[in-house]
């Protein structure tokens, strides 16, 4: 088995996560594929969640975990770029935009 580099493994990761985000989006139920609550009805909303309760719990693991690879992602580019660069404050402020979209996934997940 051939061993991949880390920054190999950064993007793979940087890559799989926004996919895995973008995926477990779109599967949520009353969202866009299962059950779609069109006109904003948050009753209607919270019924699908409840109606698919096992992959509501699914999407929002899957959907943590891909934020999680995506924050290794970028932690490992800024770890690559380094403290000289130009664009070392442009990755730092990325992490921490991914550190408060994990809380407030987790928050929304309940």
């Amino acid at each position: 088995m051939a061993v991949m580099s880390a920054g190999r493994i950064t993007g793979l990761f940087l890559i799989m996560g926004a996919v895995l985000v973008l995926v477990m989006i779109f599967l949520r139920p009353g969202s866009i594929l299962v059950e779609p609550q069109a006109g904003g009805s948050m009753a209607a909303f919270v019924e699908a969640l409840a109606k698919y309760s096992t992959l509501t719990h699914v999407t929002s693991l899957l959907g943590a975990l891909g934020l999680f690879m995506m924050f290794f992602g970028f932690y490992g580019i800024r770890r690559a770029l380094g403290d000289q660069t130009s664009g070392d404050p442009l990755a730092r402020f990325g992490i921490l935009l991914l550190t408060f979209a994990i809380f407030c996934s987790g928050y929304r997940a309940g």
